[in-house]
């Protein structure tokens, strides 16, 4: 279920894009598309609790920490993220203006219109930020079935019902954010109804006593995250400020297509990312390497499918999505960069898993600070001659470089076997498939057709990529085989 949702989370975020752009204008959009950003930034404050939220629930339930301090970890962090929501909405609603005058380049949108839109978003950043521990420990409950239906309802209300809305109340992006903000203090407080209701009965303690003995995880991953956002929004802040709100647009469209390979891999670490934090608790070795194996390769399957698609035919996608020239022209270039480089990325985030299982990320901390470094050198070396396309293959060339050098380094210091066993047995084999099946898919995709031809033809090709793709992995298959035999068994005992 819970793959289900992030399908369908992602689906609705790409493909309501067109709809936002007819109705709010292009210049609008691109103050949806910092809001996005925006509430990115605010994941700074985060400080790594809520994965701290996770890793602890998922202990107690292997037994490694008992119900009391779970329930005064929880009270502790529900303080500080309310602390830090209230400073980070009064924060950004003083900064409103400036930004509108000082930053934006306006040409046709009202600045009040602006100035509001931006207070708004920081009434929902803050909200939506509360939400994020309660939905840390869900996750660390392996509460994911539930989770999975709770996103698709809240996806629905706030990227879709909109639409209807502004249809109503007026295209206007006060309106758009005032709705969006409804659906967030629903979502947050039946986030934490619910968390409350599955965590164990205890006291929630007072002060922030019960951090001490995670301070350690969750500076290194507060810090991890912080330095993340920095070197995953640089781009998104330079070229903000070099180019015209509309090019800015367009630049937006291209990276939230791209986002596509990472929504399609995220589910997979949602799942896995808890048992194995289970199993080492558990000190279920064997069971553990086996599990991060298999991660590996369905992480692999959708991220190298759904790059191999996206790289191999930018240009239709775009068509078929946005029906837009600008769009089409400039950000498919852009669109194939930075979805081949979420692709290495997503596999080669894979170590992180480990290490939070253990709870030493010192390494992790120390990559994504030569991480942040190398895209901001890169950015601030390209961005300036070639714009967008710089910005693409500052991404798409540090992603490259971390997936050589730091994952080897990772393997050997947490995973109980060869990395070279693992590159071969769990990423190669399923890259050169993808490869292979997008060049194919590019060779002989019809050219001149409609809009409507073109979306059935991506469809064709999306499928034989991801099947083809999925055929290369030893973990699919075995589960193809395993299906094959439970139906056969059926047919004979029928």
């Amino acid at each position: 279920m819970i793959y289900v949702s992030q399908i369908y989370m992602g689906a609705a975020a790409i493909l309501i894009v067109p709809a936002y752009i007819w109705m709010l204008g292009l210049e609008a959009f691109g103050i949806v598309s910092l809001y996005l950003v925006l509430n990115t930034w605010i994941g700074l404050l985060n400080f790594g609790l809520s994965s701290t939220l996770s890793r602890a629930a998922s202990r107690f339930r292997a037994g490694a920490i008992d119900s009391a301090q779970l329930r005064r970890l929880l009270g502790s962090i529900e303080r500080i993220m309310l602390l830090v929501a209230i400073a980070s909405a009064v924060a950004v609603a003083a900064l409103a203006p400036w930004l509108v005058s000082h930053w934006l380049k306006l040409a046709r949108l009202d600045p009040a219109d602006a100035v509001i839109a931006l207070r708004l978003t920081g009434l929902v950043i803050a909200v939506r930020f509360l939400g994020s521990p309660y939905r840390s420990i869900l996750a660390g409950f392996e509460d994911l079935r539930w989770l999975g239906g709770f996103n698709i309802l809240i996806t629905t209300l706030r990227t879709l019902v909109v639409i209807p809305v502004m249809a109503l109340a007026g295209a206007k992006l006060p309106v758009f954010f005032i709705w969006v903000l409804a659906v967030g203090i629903g979502e947050t407080f039946y986030l934490a109804w619910r968390a409350r209701l599955r965590s164990p009965r205890g006291g929630a303690g007072r002060g922030f006593a019960e951090l001490k003995g995670h301070w350690r995880y969750s500076i290194a991953l507060g810090l991890s995250a912080a330095l993340w956002v920095i070197a995953t929004t640089a781009d998104k802040a330079i070229i903000s400020g070099a180019v015209t709100l509309s090019t800015y647009a367009v630049f937006s469209v291209a990276i939230m297509a791209a986002t596509a390979v990472e929504m399609v891999a995220q589910p997979v670490v949602l799942a896995f990312g808890p048992r194995l934090t289970f199993l080492y608790g558990a000190e279920r070795t064997a069971e553990f390497n086996q599990f991060y194996d298999s991660m590996t390769q369905l992480i692999a399957i959708f991220a190298c499918s759904s790059a191999a698609f996206l790289c191999a035919l930018a240009s239709h996608v775009l068509f078929a999505w946005a029906d837009n020239p600008a769009v089409t022209v400039f950000a498919a270039p852009v669109l194939a960069g930075y979805a081949a480089g979420n692709a290495l990325l997503a596999i080669g985030a894979s170590p992180l898993q480990l290490q939070s299982a253990t709870g030493r990320v010192g390494l992790h901390l120390a990559a994504t600070i030569l991480f942040t470094f190398a895209v901001i050198a890169g950015l601030s070396l390209l961005v300036p001659t070639f714009g967008i396309r710089g910005a693409a293959w500052t991404w798409l060339a540090v992603n490259a470089a971390m997936f050589v050098f730091y994952v080897p380094i990772a393997h050997h210091r947490f995973y109980h076997g060869s990395h070279w066993s693992w590159l071969i047995r769990n990423v190669l084999p399923i890259a050169l498939a993808a490869t292979v099946s997008g060049a194919l898919a590019r060779m002989f995709f019809p050219v001149g057709l409609g809009r409507i031809e073109t979306v059935a033809a991506l469809a064709v090709a999306g499928v034989a990529i991801f099947g083809v793709t999925a055929l290369s992995s030893s973990v699919a298959r075995s589960q193809l085989r395993a299906v094959r035999e439970r139906i056969a068994g059926k047919s004979r005992t029928a």
